[in-house]
């Protein structure tokens, strides 16, 4: 029941209170001139030589070890009285934990020595209820819920349907369909809470004379912050980059209520900007910004197929051979390539391109893979996958050689991504004969080439490829 004591604390002042008012006290006779002495008990002062005559060893070790388990019993000896009253603040401390600042005054009485102590409202839910005290708790509740009705009734007869209206102006204020400039939402707000913090107060039976006149000065300056927020909305709500409720939920559930995002949105008067539009990776916001760079987009060759659980497809064409899959996560697109300018949204294509990867192409589209072969071809090398061992080769055959059975081809096993990584980016600026250069220079790093007599693990499968009579590419290029 009592706070949760520190590894040093032994017994603390709501335990002795507890202890001896409780019967047990009579059982340890040995404590009573300790509990004189000490208010509350820690580890050091068992260990303190000037303790000693009050810590015996039996004493001392009593508390070490046997302490805990006697509050135990202690405690299921109080339980809540039938008893309540409201005090002039400073009057009446709590005789548990000694706060003197108590409004609201119960009391706590032991089963079996009746006595009684007067506890605050904090202390008092610590303890089980007694069947008299939930009949009087319910009777106090009853009258106090009557109370509130009548003081309820009361202010709305001086100001009319106060409560109603409050709880209106809430509604619209959190339902208003863009975000708006900060300062309005944060002055509006601020108006409201203080109003319905007086409304309540006098419900309560708080301030009632003072709560009156403050919440009839502050109704003027809710009305005009609300004829403000009429006017921004009907200039601003159909702009393409205010903020909408939409998107305000989003950002909300996404980042926080109070995120630093949305907090940048209020302060750039509601409106999304080019830092903010980063973060907004709601999927129909980003399908309809992709819809406003389609044109930009096919002048790259590109084109924009769908999105699958917050993932962009793409298609690129490169040349009338090969088109390319591509994608790229929605968050990702936007943080790295959404940009604004003078509220025309564009893409940095550079980040673009750096993001996009190859997909799992489907049959129509060319795979990376396949375009690699193809280069690799017209320089005199080729792309084989093993099907056995599942490992990819890069087969190189001397100069007129290409194919012949019994010709002296070199192996050398290799990542195939490695070589589709260093060309990724070049395939949309570069010529074939640029890329040519580039992967010669890459093939020219390959190490441990060996012969077709060296290499023992050779499949007869790779011999047939070897020999010929596998021939993996689509087309010639030339």
């Amino acid at each position: 029941m009592m706070r949760r004591k520190s590894q040093n604390e032994i017994m603390i002042v709501d335990e002795k209170q507890l202890l001896i008012n409780s019967s047990l006290i009579n059982e340890h006779e040995y404590l009573s001139p300790v509990l004189a002495k000490f208010e509350k008990i820690s580890k050091d002062d068992l260990e303190n030589p000037e303790n000693g005559i009050y810590f015996t060893d039996e004493v001392a070790n009593f508390f070490r070890y046997s302490f805990d388990t006697l509050m135990e019993a202690v405690e299921e000896q109080w339980e809540q009285a039938a008893f309540y009253e409201i005090v002039e603040r400073g009057t009446q401390p709590c005789q548990l934990c000694g706060n003197e600042q108590l409004i609201n005054i119960h009391k706590i009485r032991n089963i079996i020595t009746l006595k009684e102590l007067l506890v605050g409202s904090d202390c008092i839910d610590k303890f089980k209820i007694s069947k008299a005290a939930e009949v009087s708790q319910s009777i106090r509740k009853k009258k106090k819920d009557a109370d509130a009705l009548r003081r309820q009734t009361e202010i709305n007869v001086q100001i009319p349907n106060i409560g109603a209206n409050l709880r209106q102006w809430y509604q619209a204020l959190n339902d208003n369909p863009i975000v708006l400039p900060k300062p309005l939402e944060t002055d509006t707000r601020a108006f409201l809470d203080e109003a319905y913090t007086l409304y309540e107060n006098y419900i309560n039976g708080k301030d009632m004379r003072n709560s009156i006149t403050r919440i009839n000065e502050l109704i003027p300056q809710i009305s005009t912050c609300f004829n403000s927020i009429e006017s921004f909305n009907k200039e601003n709500q159909d702009k393409p980059y205010v903020c909408n409720r939409v998107y305000k939920n989003w950002l909300a559930n996404e980042y926080g209520e109070n995120s630093e995002v949305l907090d940048k949105i209020k302060e750039n008067d509601g409106f999304i900007c080019n830092i903010t539009i980063k973060f907004i990776h709601h999927i129909p916001f980003v399908n309809q910004h992709i819809g406003y760079i389609k044109g930009f987009l096919s002048e790259q060759g590109m084109e924009y197929i769908n999105n699958e659980e917050n993932i962009l497809y793409f298609k690129y064409k490169r040349d009338e051979h090969y088109t390319f899959a591509l994608q790229c996560s929605s968050s990702m697109f936007m943080r790295k390539c959404a940009e604004l300018n003078n509220d025309i949204f564009t893409i940095n294509m550079n980040e673009f391109k750096n993001l996009l990867g190859f997909t799992d192409s489907p049959k129509e589209i060319d795979s990376p893979i396949g375009f690699c072969n193809e280069l690799l071809r017209e320089i005199g090398y080729h792309v084989f996958l093993n099907d056995n061992t599942k490992k990819y080769f890069i087969v190189k055959s001397p100069v007129n050689q290409r194919n012949r059975r019994g010709s002296e081809s070199q192996y050398s096993q290799v990542d195939i991504k490695v070589l589709i990584d260093k060309i990724r980016l070049e395939i949309y600026t570069k010529t074939d004969d640029e890329l040519f250069e580039i992967l010669k220079k890459y093939l020219n790093q390959l190490k441990h080439w060996k012969s077709k007599e060296e290499y023992k693990e050779l499949t007869a499968i790779d011999n047939e490829f070897l020999r010929g009579e596998h021939y993996i590419y689509r087309k010639p290029r030339r």
